[in-house]
């Protein structure tokens, strides 16, 4: 039986420091990220962010031309996802 996503623990052994500023910075917001068992990628509502690479892209879309916790903050707010006003703090 597959396990789902959501059930999956948000901090795992061996997270990268950006798997874990990224975590940190989506629950702060107030946003609840879904780790899937790829160990590299956090989903929020259809988009898949890779904090490593910094990277990011909507489900079945090419990859955004933007990178990084700063530019997910902003393409969260964009979408309407995250008020105007949160703030990263790592």
């Amino acid at each position: 039986m597959k396990t789902r996503s959501r059930n999956l623990p948000l901090s795992r052994p061996g997270d990268s420091p950006a798997m874990k500023a990224a975590v940190k910075a989506l629950l702060e917001w107030g946003v609840r990220p879904v780790r899937p068992a790829s160990p590299y990628q956090i989903i929020i509502r259809g988009i898949s962010y890779y904090p490593d690479a910094g990277t990011m892209n909507f489900d079945s879309r090419k990859r955004e031309p933007c990178r990084g916790l700063e530019a997910l903050r902003e393409l969260l707010t964009e979408q309407g996802i995250l008020k105007t006003g949160s703030t990263i703090e790592v």
